[in-house]
Formats: C-alpha cells, sequence, structure tokens
C-alpha cells in the first residue's frame, strides 16, 4: 500500500512556497520602512547605528536567576547604546515578586534614555504598578504618549499591548514635529499599522 503523488494547484510544478527566512522577513520590513519615510539607506544605517538596543520579551519571573538578569544588562551595556527601546515583558510575575531582579535593570546604561511601553504580561500581572517600578527606575514609560529625544532628532512614541487598554498611536506620535525621525514602540506592532 502506497501514498499517491500529493498534486497542488497552488504552483506551477507542485512545489510549496517556502518560508521566508528571518532575514528575508528582517529585510522586507527595512525597505518597508525606507520606503514609508523616504529615507536612503546610509541615512538609515545611521538611525539603526544610534539606536542599537532593543531587547524585549525578557519575561522575568521568581525563577528567573538574578545571575540571568545580570548577563542581560551587562550583554545590552556592552553595546553602548544611545537609547535603550524597551517593547514589554520585561516582567513576567508580580512586581514585588521579582523586585530584586528588577532593580539589576537599573543598570542598564543608555545616554539618551531608556523607553519602555507595557506588554500583554505585564497587563496579567498589574499593569498600572509595573508602569510605576519602571518609572522609578528612571526609564521614560510611554502609554499612548511620545517624547522628543533629546539634540537627536528623534521622537518616540509608545503603546501599550491591546490586552488590556485602548491603544493609539496617533496620539503616541502627534507632538512629533515634521522633521523628527519618528519611532512607535509597540509590544505588538502589527496593531499599530
Amino acid at each position: 500500500m502506497g501514498y499517491a503523488k500529493k498534486e497542488t494547484n497552488r504552483k506551477p510544478g507542485g512545489q510549496m512556497r517556502r518560508k521566508k527566512s528571518e532575514y528575508g522577513i528582517q529585510l522586507n520590513e527595512k525597505q518597508k520602512v525606507k520606503f514609508i519615510y523616504g529615507i536612503l539607506e546610509k541615512q538609515f544605517r545611521s538611525y539603526y547605528e544610534s539606536a542599537a538596543a532593543a531587547p524585549g520579551d525578557l519575561h522575568i519571573t521568581k525563577m528567573t536567576p538574578l545571575g540571568k538578569v545580570r548577563q542581560w544588562v551587562e550583554q545590552f551595556n556592552a553595546l553602548q547604546p544611545d537609547i535603550i527601546l524597551l517593547p514589554g515583558d520585561i516582567g513576567d510575575d508580580r512586581a514585588a515578586d521579582i523586585a530584586v531582579q528588577i532593580q539589576e535593570l537599573k543598570k542598564l546604561k543608555a545616554p539618551n534614555g531608556i523607553f519602555y511601553c507595557l506588554g500583554n504580561h505585564e497587563v496579567y500581572h498589574n499593569a498600572i504598578e509595573w508602569e510605576s517600578v519602571f518609572a522609578g527606575l528612571g526609564w521614560q514609560v510611554l502609554h499612548n504618549s511620545g517624547v522628543a529625544v533629546e539634540n537627536s532628532g528623534v521622537y518616540i512614541g509608545g503603546i501599550p499591548d491591546k490586552s488590556g487598554f485602548l491603544i493609539n498611536p496617533v496620539q503616541a506620535l502627534k507632538n512629533a514635529h515634521q522633521d523628527e525621525y519618528r519611532i512607535l514602540l509597540a509590544h505588538e506592532p502589527t496593531v499599530a499599522a
């Protein structure tokens, strides 16, 4: 007993379309950004190099060893970023239960600031408390709001995760000047599109 050869009319030759590689997805997104904002490759590279660190989805819990958090902080700081963008899901527990690990994040360094927006896991564990904790670390918490990065020509807006709040990307970017490069920080970027 055998299996018949599966044929498809989806593509000539019967071959299935391959899934795009991670590189292919990133290249496609970069091309979209360049087209939407009308910037050249050299300008894009300059913007990218100045905002080098964008860690997200750390999911720090009671089970996350302090040494692991310390290692992440050292890795991010080694990049010597001008700014750090944190698109949510940094904490994945009650803030009080992981206070020691969170205090380690206070050692993150970026001369032009650290910018954060809520992820769904912070929403699950008391979003308002998390925003307060991160603001207490000196981070700029963006909740349907934005801020100009001093002397950079960059404006960063941020929206919370849709699982707990109404999102308003227009509100987040409304105070950006026409000549500023705008970045929208979102845990789930597809909701802003």
